[in-house]
Order: structure tokens, then C-alpha cells, then sequence
């Protein structure tokens, strides 16, 4: 049967060619109507095909000579070329700016000066990349081409005069993957859109997928099913455009283009009445499905059977439930494939009676429809879904089952077919004589009828559609987009084109599955049959069916790999047509100018967002895969390789605009910077560039035919995304490299006008998501940097040169551009005011004027300010409002002092060490503006050192010798012994040279104090010291009492170093209002004790520790005020220290009156309040959801803000102020309270977590060069302590700037609101290089010395220096367990270091080989401790009645190891000689190392293999430190015994030991001293002997309050033993001599009898 619309033939003029005007779309009807037939053909007609020429006059020329008479098809499509008088201009400009960019990149080399050489290094590498990746998108573009499709000659050739067609059959597939965010009717639109297009029905059937097994979506198809019965016949009979009845009934005043234009408007009424009641029906499914379903639920008989939903006809349906249930819920359901209108061959359609009660006159109008299919593939949580491409590829194989149509179709269910002629368009191409068998996917433009009129977010992307689409269309072809898009089915099967192709193809199934049927249709396909009879649908065909679209189809076939849609990518689109490109067949793009398809774009900002970083996300993806286009595609045209190269990198040219766009930040630094100089020159090559680009642009324009509204909306969007969603790609491709998950696929949200009378309601929308934070940062940025520029030039209008001038001008310029691309992300976060532009027309200069105004204030308020060096130290002049000068005078430790002295003794002993430096230490002049030597080297004197390292070599060879000697006597009695023990000696050894090496050159470092006062001094300003934030971390107040921490902070506020130089941040891991308060009560005594403190030269300066001393050496200028400034003071501290220790009730009190008052009655929340009245958003003493110890928010107080750089002298005594601090500077420095955010679901990363939101934190605030962090344990006491690691990273030699970090001895006394949460959240390290390649790192329980070595490895060097007295003090464990617990966990994270990305052996080369060998030592230490642990329980063998040695001759053998163990305590004299400690210091470090290796390190050792087997790391226990509160005792913890498993180990070594040494004593005393035996006993003894003198302090340990009376543990012990040597005479000897009478006996009989017997 003829089709309604038929088509008008001719069309060529008297030459035999077509302009681009010809109506090759427009049927003789006129069915597209009279608007559209001017240009219905050109795709760019009218006006614009005036830049566009025929290409193919010579092909149609030679067709139509011949007739077609040869039997080939006709030519189906039209060519065109842009003009020539605009396209060699445009590829004259891009060859011109190629040229540009070369010449700027030279020059820029040549001038590689900058005032950041770091910030120009970055330039130069954006630079590089930009012109890169516009090399990348601009060549591609050298031959755009568009294709027409003659739809005139199509019908001539496939409209065959019986009526018949010779049209190849088309499968549709529609895919949705949920019925909310994805609205049904959307989808039933498509649905509708599809089964009236304009071609025969019998070649043509409809695929939905439903991805998410609903049963409303299958109903909803039924009802679409009976409203087609309709809507189809309607269609056809009055010709209706577009064909999705939503936008039909949407148009004003649709023009006619029907045949019964008398009856229209009655139909048209009728139609629409039955349109409206079926979305009523629609919209009523999801509850009269419930309601069917809870009726057949209260009939069940069962009452613990599941809630079902149930279908209409009575059966539970197989996909999910509305109460979902295993086999039945989201990601879990059986593969359904149902067949909602079959074929119309089987007579099977709904008739028009069955699905309506209108009758309309269709009596001349075919009221078929084509065949519709619902869909639903199975899933399972064992398996991946591949999300759409799984999908799609399910549709594939059903559909080869139903229908196996030659051409294939997809749509997104949000598109709608708008032109009812697109598919017949598309086959034009395919059918076509020239590439038609070569053409494997023919691409459509993508357009979108909800966007608002503006397109503020670019969704329309006509550059890219109109643009780059006709530039690939003169390659190989468009690339697949995801939607609108016609495959050949050959193709997606991954079969070669016809002229690459083998013959005799055969359909494997390890290939394409296991199905018999889907083989045959495969070969069916292959063969090209044009029409096939379907299939009878019966049980085996259904059960067929619903295998291939089950859950576990794919696995281990190609399909997803090189069958079908690719898998593992969120852009399955790109990837799926780079693959079919890479076999060498092409792709076509079409152009109607009544667009083939429409559908519905995001326009909410953050939903159109996050498509794009889906986008960019899977590109990236696909460069990092085996589908990268450099590797992949082996028949890719080169230009084809190189726009999909383009495609695929684009988001990292984002990295390099968000930095740029960041740089306007620099107009709030007071000095000029430059990233480039000369810098008008600068400017102008970039103007030039840029210019360059857009005079490109202008030219793509003409030949596109889009607006330059158009132009500047991709523009804007671009930048938008560049801040945004591309860098969020970025960093999700980089968290994909490292964790190998991939882009998460999140279903975009389309917008719905349900509930609402505006159109463009998601428009006004602002969502926040943390993507749109750096674009915020960019826009706040240079709303600031312009404010700042108006400011700075109302200062220095009048100052500024003209090249100034200029420069701000261009500066403001660039700031300004920022600006107008980021307009439309301006009026997204205004939300609904944003309908109103001129608001923010109005809001940005008012912003700017306010800004100029601060930054006026501040730049003169510095401008007041001038510095000059007086001869006797530092002067600082303040202008006060009076025009008086006050001089502030800063004492200089003069060479001499006792300050200088005492830090400048560095070499201290002169019979160890000896400077190594004089040389550079004299020639250190420092007039030629170099920084001077700031430090001292000393090395060991040769006379101590050349023996020191004799005795290591020779302590080595001693060790080779041993082994060798043990080898060649190999024991024969106990080999499983032997070869234990030889293992032992060899680790032992091992491990003593991994020690050993690292000290063969010790080096002693000492701070220059003197040479660094002299700098400060001849320095321009107090500012020459750089600046240093101060870190301070707790966690508990009870494990970590207050007091300790408060002493710490005090200590630092009173360091002797310029106050607005540095500044202090406690970390509060806790979350407590307790430690808080505290802090406010630290803030008020500081304003006492800080002055004191400099007033009098106070050392040490935390004030538990200077009140605790007897006496102290004054060192001030003012002694007769020190007594009464000193009790004054004290009277304050013990008053500190009962507020402090009040704390606790305190807040507890004032907590239970707030939440009185708050709930009336005791039932309600108690909530822990502040003194101002406000809930503390940290934990709670009753803890709560969101206020408990690891679930809380992030807070950040800066309690003391960062002091001006003036001078601030406090008031001479009076009655209100009793102490006269006149001469003496009162500002104190800046002090930050931070407590990070904790949530269940994040790993806190403990204390090294803490660390880096400190980094974070301060990063913002103070942002100083340098940084120093000490546990809450700790205090300065030694105020210049912040000076002497200045003098290492300030010196003049190569290692000033190459040092990393300064590590100071540790000793005990006892032995910016919004950006500030963001870098506090918990979640903020998520996805970042933050603990492993920034901050502290992460995974580790010592993250110290991993985060140490990562330093080193970079290249970075440390310098280990020491002072007198001690730069810190604070307190360690004194209590045994407690000190066994924190040896526990370092050497655990030791361990956990060697097996991490962390170990020695892989760091880079940049790593010392010694230093390698040192961290090597330090991660595998506690590994020796097994055998250690092995040798200590060998005393058992005493308990042997026999003897029984573990290596013979026995004698010889303790002879070696004598001599070997007397070597190794020889080298430690050398040691303890130049290290200068004590002999108790080597003895109790010995003994500690014997108590740890009996039971920490090999817990430690089982707890790391426990990881390796489980996963998880060692766990971390807070050291608890000793309190003297509550016992007048300092040292009661020494003496509290506290019973934990860790201490069986040792236990059981020292009762064997006791054991053995009683054991060995019975021995010699029944065996005699002077036999064989005897002498061996004593000599094993002495080894016990020595094992309990190691273990001495833990044998205190375990004896509590006893330990005080270590004599009761001598007598103990030998009564003990006594004990032991007793049970074994009275017991053991007798048996013992036993057996050695019958082993006599037994020998003399064999010597009486001899061999024979």
C-alpha cells in the first residue's frame, strides 16, 4: 500500500545538478509546510546555503547519463563544500596561528623572566597544552561536508508501483532506565512518535527497554498500545507534524498539509479529549497498580508469603516489586521480553475498537502499527549491567530474535521523532551507491525544544552539532552520540566493511553467546536478506528470549567488547562508534531543516553539570583504556585519529584555565607581579592570539550557519565547565587510576513543568554541589581582584607610571573577561532573582566599590608604615594619630650573650667533634646580598672515627666468618634447631648491617643563632624572618589531661619570635566544648603571661615547668620588679588552674541549666551549650547523632586574630594594672581552635588526618612557609627554639632551600567560614592526593616517618639539630604497659611502611643510598625480634633430660659468640663516646630493646601479617600519659602494674630463664663443676644470666609498688632459682643418673659380646 504522504519526483534542473534550495525533503503534499520547503533540503538553505557549493555535480552528472540502467541504486544524497572565498581564508588564519603560537612560545622561552618563576613554569606549560589541544580541535576541521539526503529519489527506487516498498527493515530502541527521573510520558511520547513515522509498518518495530523492571512502565506501554490505534491513523490521515502528540497539541496554530481538511477539526477535537484522558491514565498507574496489588495480597492464604504486584490479568509480575524483595527489587530481577502489538503480518494489533469508543472515518487510511516490544533485561548483583551499553546490547539480541531488521535506530527516552520523515532520510545514506555499503552508522543532529529561549547554558551546543559534526563529516565521519542514531546491524556485531570483509563468515558462539537462534540470525544478517518471516512466538521462542537478555549473557563472549555496544565507559557512545571507525567503515551526518528528532536537555545548572562531567569523565576513560586513539583503531584515517585524540583529552586543558583564572588573586599581594616581563609585550601576544581564535570562529560561524549568541553561549559554558565539571572529571579519572573505579553513572534529571506554571522552573533552580565551590572560588576571586584594582589605582593614580597604568589596565581587562564568561553562572546562584538581570547589573558594582573602599583603607594604613635600621637593633617607627613616632626596640643576641652563647657552643666537646665549615664560615661576608652561613657542621675527630669504622669492618668479616664456621659444622643432632637458629644469625646480622651503615659519617649540625641576629639585624625589617604556623594535636582531655596542653600553647605564644610571623593552631580531634574553653582561658592568661615572659626573659616559658624550677638565672633588664611580677603572676596561674580543672562541671552545670530551661522537663535532648548560649556543634557529654566522638561537625575559632605588624606596648603600672609592661610589646600571636569533621563512613586517617586538616586550615588563614608541630604533651622550652631551625632553611648553601623539615631531639621532663569547613569536612581528602602525595600520610600508624620518607624520596634533605638547654620538653609513658603499647604501634607502622607503596626498595633514585639503607632498617626492624624471642626460650632444653646442644663443638661455638656480641658492645662505646650520653642511657636502651622484642615487636610482626591476610591495619590506642593530680607521687605510674596479653611473652621468657639458671645449677651440682657437663652449664647459664639482667626493668615493672624495693626482687629471684637447682637435684639427677648407668651398662655389653653379637 502506497504511503499517505507520497513524495514528489524531480528535482534537478536543465544542467543536471540541484542548488541547495531544490525540495528534496518536501513531498508533493507538502507535508512539512510552506516554512519549511524554502530550505527543506539544504540543511543550511536559504540564507544560509549561500557559503555552501555543490560537491558531487560531476557523480549526479554521470548517473543520470546513465539512467540508471546499469542496475545501481541511484545516488540518495546530496554533497556540499564551503565556498572556496571562505574556507581558504579560514585554513589561511589557522595556518597563521599555528605560526603565532610557535613565535610566542620562543619568545616566552627567550624570556623566561617572571617574579614566580614556579607560577611561569605553570604558564609556559598551559600555554604548550593550549595550543596543543586547538591544534588538535582545529585540523580535523580543514574539509567540513554536508550531506542531504534526497528523499525524492529514495521513493522513485524503493516505492514500488504495486504498492510494495524496497525498504530495508529498521529496529527502534528506545532506553529508560527509571520512571521518575526519566517521566513516563517522555517516554510514551517517543513510544508514539515512532509507531506513526512515515514508513511501512511492516519494516519497522519498536524496542523499549525498561532498566528498571517497573511494572508501570509495561502498562504504561499497553495503554500507549490501545492510544496508538488512534493516534497512528490520525497521523496518517491528516499528516500531522511533529508526531509525539505533547508537542503536536502544544503548537498555536499548526499548519494543514492533510487531504481531509473538512474533518480535521472534529478528529483533532476527539484525538485530544483521548489524549488527555490518557495521560490520566498514565498518571493514575502507580496507584492502580498498587491498589490491584494490595487486593491480590489480602487474598493470599499464605501470611508470610511476600507482598507481591500483581499484573492486570491476574500474575505476579517477574520484574521488581513495589515492596521489593530478593528476585524482585532494583538490580535483582528476572529478564523480561514482552510483545505488546506483534507484527502486523499475524493480524495480532489491537483493533481501533478495542482500544477506544470514538469511531473515526479511517476508511482510506491504513490503521496498522508497527510491531512494540517491551524489554526489561535480567539483573543480578553478581554481575556488572554495563549500565545503557547493556542495555542497548540486550535490545540487540532480542530484536535479532523478533524482528533481525538490516538498520538499527536508538533513541533516548526523552527524544521524540519531530519529522516523520527521518528514517527514510537516514536510509538515503545507506542505500546510497557510492558509500552506502561502507556507511555503518548515519548520525542526526541533536535538538532540544525545552530549552529556554537565551540557552544560558549552551544546551543547544550548535558548535559542536553544527560545527565539528559537518568538519568530521568530510573525514571518515561524525563520531555516534548516543542518541539519534541509525547503525547498521552488521556493524555493531563487529563485522569489517565489504571491502575489508573475509568471506564465508561463520557466527561463533564464544563470540556472540550461546544461543542457537541468535547464531542463525547473525548469519541471516550476514546474508542481507531484506525481509525475514518472523519467528512463531511460542514457549521455547520466549524462553530463548529471555535468555539472551539474561543477567549473565555477556560473560565470556565479545559482547561489549568487540560485539555491540562497548562496556566499562560511562561514554559508551564515543567508544562503540571509535571501534566500528577503527574497522574502516565510515559514518554519515544528516542535516534536515525540519529537525529529525527533538528532545529534552537539563537546564538546571547542576543537573547539566553533571552530564558533563559523565561526558568528560568517560572520555578521559576511554584515553586510559585499550580505545586510546593513538594505540587502537588500525584503519582510523589520520585526522579521524586525531579529532577522537582531541575528544578524549579535552577536560585536562581545564587544569590549566582554572589556574589561569585563579591568577587575578594577585592584585591582593601590596607588590607588583608579573607572571611574565616584558609584560605589555606579554599581553599583546596573547591579545593577538586570542583575537586570532575568535576572527576563526567568526569564519566557523558563516560556514556552520549557527548565531553568535550561539558562539558566545559554548563560550561561556566552557569556562563554566573548565572550573567545574571538567577538573571534577579530571580528578575522578585520577581516583580511577588509583582505585580502579570508574566514572559513577548518575541517570540525568530532566526538568518537569507537572507541578508548576513556568516552563523554565529548573532554570531559577540552584542546587549545590561541592563541583561548583572552584568556580565560586574563580568568580570571588575576580569580583575581588577588580574591587582591588579600582582600589589600588585611587591610591596610586597619581604615583603609577604610565607602563603601570597600562598594566592594570590589561590586568583589568583579563579580570573582566573572567567575568563576562562566567555571567551565566552569576545568575545561577541568584536563583530565582535571576529573573530579574539587572540586579546583579546593579549588586557587581556595588561589590566593586565596596572592595575598592577595604582595599583603599589597607593599602594606606600600610603606606603609613616605613621601617629603617637603627645601629643599636631593630627600629620600628609607627605613626600614631598624633604624627608622634614610637620606637620599638627588638633585642639582637650579640655575640657573647648568654643567648648566643649557649646555642653557638655547638661543638660543645672538643675531644669528639671538630667544625668542618670554618672555611665557609669565614668566607661568609654577605656583602654581595647573599644570605650568610646561619649553621655550624661538625664532624667525629678522625681519632675516634677511624677505629669506630675499623671495628665495624671488622665486626664483619667476624660475622662471615661465623657463618662459614657454622656451616661447615653443621649440627646432626637437632638440623629443625640448627637451621632456625643459623636463619636467626643471619637475619641478626642482615640487620645489623642495615643499622650500622647509615652511621659510618655522623654529622653534629648547630644553629647559628649569632649569624642569624646579625641578618635580622643589617636586614631591611623584622619581616626577614619568614613566617611559621604552629601545630598542636590532642585528642582526648582525659588520656591527654589539659594542663599538659595548655602548658604547650602558653610556651608557644611566648616564643621568642616576631609575633605577626607566626601563629598557633590546636587541633582537637576530640571535638570537645572542654578543650575549647580552655583555649579561651589560654588566651586571657597569655595577655599576662606572654609580656612577663619577654619582660624578664622568662626560660622555660610554659609556666608549669618555670614555677616547678628552685631557681632560675635571670637574664632580664629589670631584676628589682622580677619578685613581684613574678608572684603576681604565679597567684594568676594557680587561679588559670582552678578555672581549668573547673572546666568540666562548669560546663556540665551550665549544660544541665540550658537544657532545663530549653526542655522543662529531663526527657527532652541534653545538649552541651556554650557560655554564649548557642549548642556546641561538637560532641556532647551525653552524646547524640551528630555530637559523639567520631560523628561531628567540623569547627574552626580563631580565638586570637593574626596582630598587625606595629608594635603594641602595654601600660605602665597603675592600681587597675599592677604590673608595668610600658617598654615591653603585649600583641600576642594569631591562635586557631580546630577541631575536623567526623562521620561513621570516612576513615579519620588518626593523627595524621588531624595533621593535614591543620595544613588545610592554616593554608587559609596564615599560609606560612614553614611549619613546626608538636604532640599536646610537649612545650618550647627553650624560647629561641623557632630561630635555630630558621638558621638551616635560611643558610646560603645549596642545603637552605633543599631541607625539607628540622628535626629537634625529643626530652622529658618526667625520664575564611565556608573555605575553612570545606577543608575541615571529612570527606574533603576524598578523591585527592591529601595522605599520599600531599600533607601528612595516610594508612599508616607512623605516619611520621612515612611522611618523612616521602620528603626524602622527592629529593628534599632534613637536618637533625640540638640545642642547650633543649629547644622542647614533654612527657612520655612512664607506665610499662602504656609505654609497650606505643612501641607497638611504631613498629607496627615500621612494618606497615615495608609493605606499602612507601618501602625503601622502590623509592626513586632522588634517595641517598645510605638513606635508602636507613629507612630500609627502620621498616624492617622489628622482624629480627622473631628470632630474638626464638633464642630467649631456648633455656627450655635445660628441662631436657639429655644433653642437648644447638651447635657442636658447643665450646667453640659460645667462644664466637662471645667474641661477636663483645664486638657489637665495643662499637656502642664508640657511639656513646661521640654521641655524648651516658653508659645508663646505652644500658637502658639495651634492656628495653630485649623487654620489646620478647613481646611487642612479635606482636607487632603477627599483627602485620594478620593485614597482609585481612586488610586491616594496626590498630591505634591513644598513649595514655602519667597525671600527678591525683597522687602526691610524680612518678605513681612507674609503679601501677596494669595486666594486658602483651605481657605473656616476656612472662614466659623470664620464668624460662629463671628456670633454666635453677635447672643449670641442680645440673652442676650433681653432675660437678669440673666435668664436661657441668663446665657447659655454666656456660649456658651465663646466657640466662644475661637475658634476666636485660629484663631486669620489666621484672620491676610487673611488681608494682613493690619495684620500689628492687632488693625484694634479688631475693625473690634467687629463691626462685634455689627453688628451681633443689626440685631438679631431688627430682631430675637421680633419673638422669639412671640413664647414664644403663647407657654404661649397655656399652659394656657390646664392648664383652663385639660385632658379632
Amino acid at each position: 500500500m502506497a504511503s499517505p504522504a507520497s513524495v514528489a519526483g524531480g528535482g534537478e534542473d536543465s544542467n543536471g545538478s540541484s542548488s541547495l534550495i531544490d525540495p528534496l525533503l518536501v513531498s508533493r503534499t507538502s507535508s512539512i509546510g510552506g516554512a519549511e520547503r524554502k530550505a527543506a533540503a539544504g540543511g543550511g538553505g536559504g540564507a544560509k546555503g549561500k557559503h555552501w557549493a555543490a560537491a558531487d555535480k560531476g557523480e549526479r552528472r554521470a548517473a543520470k547519463e546513465c539512467g540508471g540502467e546499469d542496475g545501481r541504486r541511484p545516488l540518495l544524497f546530496r554533497s556540499y563544500r564551503v565556498k572556496g572565498s571562505l574556507l581558504h581564508p579560514y585554513r589561511a588564519l589557522i595556518f597563521a596561528r599555528l605560526i603565532a603560537v610557535l613565535l610566542f612560545f620562543g619568545w616566552r622561552i627567550r624570556h623566561n623572566n617572571s617574579d614566580i618563576m614556579w607560577f611561569w613554569t605553570m604558564s609556559v606549560a598551559g600555554d604548550v597544552w593550549f595550543g596543543f589541544s586547538w591544534l588538535l580541535n582545529q585540523l580535523p576541521k580543514f574539509n567540513p561536508v554536508k550531506t542531504i539526503p534526497d528523499l525524492t529519489a529514495l521513493r522513485q527506487y524503493c516505492d514500488l508501483a504495486d504498492g510494495s516498498y524496497r525498504l530495508p527493515g529498521i529496529d527502534v530502541f528506545v532506553t529508560t532506565a527509571d520512571p521518575i527521573d526519566e517521566p513516563v510520558l517522555y517516554t510514551m511520547n517517543c513510544v508514539l512518535s515512532i509507531l506513526a513515522a512515515d514508513y511501512p509498518v511492516d519494516r519497522s518495530a519498536c524496542y523499549l527497554s525498561d532498566d528498571s523492571g517497573a511494572l508501570i512502565l509495561y502498562e504504561a506501554l499497553v495503554e500507549t498500545a490501545k492510544f496508538a490505534t488512534l493516534w497512528v491513523p490520525f497521523c496518517r490521515k491528516h499528516c500531522i507534524e511533529p508526531r509525539s502528540p505533547e508537542s503536536y497539541f502544544e503548537l498555536e496554530a499548526p499548519s494543514y498539509t492533510g487531504s481531509a481538511p473538512e474533518e480535521f477539526k472534529n478528529d483533532s477535537r476527539i484525538v485530544h479529549l483521548e489524549y488527555d484522558e490518557f495521560k490520566v491514565r498514565l498518571e493514575a498507574l502507580p496507584e492502580t497498580i498498587r491498589k490491584r496489588s494490595d487486593v491480590y495480597n489480602s487474598m493470599k492464604t499464605d501470611q508470610g508469603a511476600p507482598n507481591a504486584t500483581w499484573m492486570a490479568n491476574g500474575t505476579q509480575w517477574p520484574g521488581t516489586w513495589i515492596e521489593p524483595i530478593e528476585n524482585h527489587r532494583k538490580g535483582h530481577h528476572a529478564g523480561i521480553v514482552k510483545v505488546v502489538l506483534d507484527y502486523p503480518i499475524r493480524g495480532h494489533n489491537l483493533s481501533l475498537k478495542d482500544s477506544t469508543g470514538n469511531n473515526l472515518n479511517f476508511n482510506a487510511t491504513d490503521v496498522r502499527i508497527p510491531m512494540l516490544v517491551y524489554v526489561s533485561r535480567g539483573k543480578n548483583p553478581n554481575y556488572d549491567h554495563n549500565k545503557k551499553a547493556g542495555a542497548l546490547n540486550a535490545q540487540l539480541r532480542a530484536s535479532a530474535l523478533l524482528s533481525n531488521a538490516q538498520f538499527i535506530i536508538n533513541f533516548d527516552c526523552d527524544h521524540y521523532i519531530n519529522n516523520s520523515q527521518a528514517l527514510r532520510a537516514a536510509i538515503c545514506f545507506m542505500l546510497d551507491q557510492r558509500e552506502g555499503d561502507n556507511t555503518a552508522f548515519v548520525q542526526f543532529p541533536q535538538r532540544f525544544d525545552n530549552v529556554d529561549p537565551k540557552d544560558r547554558y549552551g544546551n543547544h551546543n550548535r558548535v559542536f552539532f553544527d560545527g565539528t559534526m559537518l568538519a568530521l563529516n568530510g573525514l571518515q565521519g561524525p563520531s555516534y552520540l548516543g542518541t539519534g542514531c541509525m547503525f547498521r546491524r552488521l556493524a555493531l556485531y563487529g563485522i569489517d566493511p565489504p571491502h575489508w570483509r573475509q568471506d564465508n563468515i561463520t557466527p561463533e558462539a564464544s563470540k556472540f553467546g550461546n544461543s542457537i537462534l541468535l547464531l542463525e540470525s547473525v548469519l541471516e544478517a550476514l546474508n542481507q536478506d531484506r525481509f525475514a518471516t518472523p519467528s512463531p512466538v511460542n514457549d521455547i521462542f520466549v524462553n530463548e528470549l529471555e535468555m539472551v537478555v539474561s543477567a549473565s549473557f555477556d560473560k565470556e563472549t565479545d559482547w561489549g567488547k568487540g560485539v555491540g555496544y562497548i562496556y566499562d565507559i560511562a561514554t559508551e557512545d564515543i567508544v562503540t562508534g571509535f571501534r566500528i571507525h577503527g574497522q574502516g567503515w565510515r559514518s554519515m551526518y544528516c542535516t534536515m531543516e525540519h529537525d529529525a528528532f527533538c528532545g529534552t536537555a537539563p537546564i538546571n545548572l547542576t543537573e547539566r553539570l553533571h552530564q558533563i562531567v559523565r561526558w568528560s569523565g568517560g572520555s578521559l576513560e576511554m584515553f586510559f583504556s585499550h580505545n586510546n586513539p593513538l594505540i587502537g583503531g588500525r584503519r582510523l584515517q589520520p585526522l579521524q585519529r586525531v579529532s577522537y585524540l582531541n575528544m578524549t583529552i579535552y577536560p585536562v586543558t581545564s587544569l590549566f584555565i582554572l589556574l589561569y583564572a585563579i591568577s587575578p588573586v594577585m592584585w591582593l599581594i601590596p607588590d607588583e607581579v608579573y607572571i611574565q616581563r616584558p609584560f605589555t609585550r606579554y599581553v599583546v601576544y596573547l591579545l593577538v592570539i586570542i583575537l586570532m581564535i575568535h576572527m576563526i570562529g567568526w569564519l566557523e560561524i558563516k560556514w556552520a550557519g549557527i548565531t553568535w549568541l550561539d558562539y558566545w553561549r559554548n563560550e561561556q559554558f566552557f569556562m563554566i565547565g573548565s572550573t567545574s565539571a571538567y577538573p571534577t572529571a579530571v580528578l575522578h579519572m585520577v581516583v580511577n587510576l588509583l582505585t580502579k573505579k570508574g566514572i559513577h553513572f548518575r541517570v540525568t534529571s530532566k526538568q518537569t513543568t507537572a507541578d508548576t506554571n513556568d516552563k523554565f522552573a529548573d532554570l531559577y533552580e540552584m542546587r549545590w554541589v561541592p563541583m561548583l565551590i572552584p568556580t565560586m572560588v574563580v568568580l570571588v576571586a575576580n569580583i575581588g581582584a577588580i574591587g582591588v584594582a579600582i582600589g589600588k589605582t585611587a591610591v596610586y593614580m597619581g604615583v603609577w607610571t604610565i607602563a603601570q597604568k597600562r598594566h592594570a589596565a590589561m590586568g583589568l581587562l583579563f579580570n573582566m573577561w573572567v567575568m563576562f564568561l562566567l555571567y551565566p553562572f552569576a545568575l545561577a546562584i541568584m536563583g530565582r532573582w535571576a529573573k530579574r538581570p539587572i540586579i546583579l547589573v546593579v549588586l557587581l558594582p556595588i561589590i566593586f566599590v565596596i572592595v575598592a573602599l577595604l582595599a583603599t583603607a589597607s593599602t594606606m594604613s600600610a603606606a603609613a608604615v616605613t621601617r629603617r635600621i637603627n645601629a643599636g637593633g631593630l627600629r620600628v617607627e609607627v605613626t600614631n594619630g598624633n604624627g608622634a613616632a614610637g620606637v620599638y626596640a627588638v633585642a639582637v643576641a650579640a655575640p657573647g650573650s648568654p643567648t648566643a652563647k649557649r646555642v653557638n657552643d655547638g661543638g660543645g666537646k672538643d675531644d669528639v667533634w671538630v667544625a668542618v665549615d670554618e672555611a665557609d664560615v669565614s668566607g661568609a661576608s654577605g656583602g654581595d646580598g647573599a644570605r650568610p652561613t646561619l649553621f655550624r657542621t661538625y664532624k667525629v675527630k678522625g681519632s675516634i672515627l677511624h677505629p669506630y669504622r675499623f671495628l665495624i669492618l671488622v665486626r664483619l668479616i667476624a660475622i662471615v666468618a661465623f657463618f662459614a664456621w657454622r656451616v661447615r659444622h653443621k649440627n646432626r643432632d637437632g638440623a629443625w634447631l640448627w637451621t632456625m637458629s643459623m636463619a636467626g644469625d643471619v637475619w641478626f646480622g642482615f640487620s645489623w648491617v642495615l643499622n650500622q651503615l647509615p652511621k659510618l659519617n655522623p654529622i653534629k649540625r648547630v644553629a647559628d643563632l649569632t649569624a642569624l641576629a646579625d641578618r635580622q639585624q643589617h636586614g631591611t625589617s623584622s619581616g626577614e624572618l619568614p613566617g611559621v604556623d604552629v601545630f598542636v594535636t590532642t585528642v582526648d582531655p582525659v588520656d591527654e589531661p589539659i594542663l599538659y596542653t595548655v602548658n604547650s600553647i602558653l610556651s608557644i605564644l611566648a616564643a621568642d619570635y616576631p609575633v605577626d610571623r607566626y601563629a598557633c593552631y590546636l587541633s582537637d580531634d576530640g571535638g570537645t566544648l572542654v578543650h575549647y574553653e580552655a583555649m579561651v582561658e589560654v588566651a586571657k592568661f597569655a595577655e599576662l603571661w606572654v609580656p612577663f615572659c619577654r619582660k624578664h626573659c622568662v626560660e622555660p616559658r610554659a609556666p608549669e615547668s618555670y614555677f616547678a624550677m628552685k631557681t632560675q638565672a635571670y637574664r632580664g633588664g629589670v631584676a628589682g620588679e622580677l619578685m613581684g611580677d613574678r608572684r603576681r603572676v604565679r597567684r594568676e596561674y594557680e587561679e588559670f588552674k582552678v578555672r581549668i580543672d573547673s572546666l568540666f562541671s562548669t560546663i556540665r552545670k551550665r549544660s544541665d541549666a540550658y537544657n532545663r530551661a530549653k526542655n522543662g522537663k529531663d526527657d527532652g535532648e541534653n545538649a552541651t551549650w556554650m557560655a554564649d548560649g548557642t549548642h556546641w556543634p561538637g560532641t556532647w557529654f551525653e552524646p547524640a547523632e551528630n555530637h559523639r566522638k567520631g560523628q561531628h561537625a567540623g569547627i574552626v575559632q580563631v580565638l586570637l586574630n593574626h596582630p598587625t605588624s606595629k608594635p603594641r606596648f602595654g601600660l605602665a603600672a597603675s592600681v587597675d594594672n599592677p604590673l608595668d609592661f610600658s617598654g615591653v610589646d603585649v600583641r600576642l600571636p594569631m591562635l586557631v581552635y580546630i577541631s575536623r569533621e567526623k562521620r561513621p563512613g570516612y576513615n579519620h586517617q588518626k593523627k595524621a588526618g588531624a595533621m593535614n586538616a591543620l595544613l588545610r586550615v592554616s593554608a587559609l588563614l596564615s599560609n606560612a612557609p614553614f611549619i613546626i608541630n608538636f604532640d599536646c604533651d610537649h612545650y618550647v622550652n627553650n624560647s629561641q627554639a623557632f630561630r635555630a631551625p630558621m638558621c638551616f632553611m635560611l643558610d646560603r648553601r645549596g642545603g637552605g632551600d633543599d631541607v625539607a623539615f628540622v628535626q629537634f631531639p625529643q626530652r622529658f621532663d618526667d625520664s575564611v567560614a565556608g573555605d575553612l569547613a570545606a577543608v575541615t569536612a571529612c570527606g574533603y581528602d576524598l578523591g585527592t592526593s591529601w595522605g599520599r602525595d600531599a600533607g601528612w600520610v595516610y594508612d599508616i600508624a607512623t605516619e611520621d616517618v612515612a611522611t618523612g620518607f616521602r620528603m626524602h624520596r622527592q629529593g628534599w634533605r632534613s637536618v637533625y639539630t640540638s640545642m642547650e638547654p633543649a629547644a622542647f620538653r614533654g612527657t612520655a609513658p612512664i607506665n610499662l604497659t602504656e609505654r609497650l603499647y606505643q612501641i607497638l604501634r611504631w613498629s607496627g607502622g615500621s612494618l606497615e611502611m615495608f609493605f606499602s607503596h612507601s618501602n625503601a626498595l622502590l623509592a626513586c633514585r632522588r634517595l641517598h643510598p645510605l638513606q635508602r639503607i636507613a629507612y630500609l632498617n627502620m621498616s624492617t626492624y622489628p622482624i629480627v625480634t622473631v628470632f630474638i624471642f626464638f633464642y630467649n626460650l631456648f633455656p627450655v632444653m635445660w628441662l631436657i633430660s639429655e644433653q642437648y646442644y644447638i651447635q657442636q663443638p658447643f665450646g667453640e661455638y659460645l667462644l664466637y659468640l662471645v667474641a661477636i656480641i663483645a664486638m657489637i658492645h665495643v662499637i656502642g662505646m664508640f657511639e656513646v663516646k661521640w654521641s655524648g650520653i651516658t653508659l645508663l642511657d646505652w644500658c637502658r636502651n639495651e634492656q628495653f630493646y630485649m623487654i620489646g622484642s620478647t613481646g611487642v615487636y612479635p606482636t607487632a610482626v603477627l599483627y602485620m601479617a594478620l593485614k597482609l591476610f585481612t586488610g586491616k591495619g594496626i590498630h591505634f590506642r591513644l598513649t595514655s600519659k602519667q597525671t600527678t593530680a591525683s597522687s602526691g607521687d610524680k612518678f605513681a605510674d612507674l609503679y601501677t602494674v596494669r595486666w594486658v596479653p602483651l605481657l605473656i611473652p616476656t612472662i614466659v621468657v623470664l620464668a624460662v630463664n629463671v628456670g633454666a639458671v635453677g635447672v643449670a645449677v641442680g645440673k652442676a651440682a650433681a653432675w660437678g663443676l669440673l666435668t664436661e657437663q657441668g663446665r657447659f652449664a655454666v656456660l649456658g647459664m651465663v646466657f640466662n644470666v644475661w637475658i634476666l639482667a636485660l629484663l631486669y626493668p620489666f621484672a620491676l615493672g610487673i611488681m608494682g609498688q613493690w619495684g620500689k624495693r628492687p632488693a625484694v626482687l634479688f631475693v625473690a629471684t634467687v629463691m626462685a632459682v634455689a627453688a628451681v637447682a633443689i626440685m631438679y637435684a631431688a627430682f631430675g639427677a637421680p633419673y638422669q643418673a639412671e640413664l647414664s648407668g644403663v647407657a654404661a651398662s649397655l656399652g659394656k655389653a657390646a664392648s664383652l659380646t663385639g660385632p658379632s653379637g
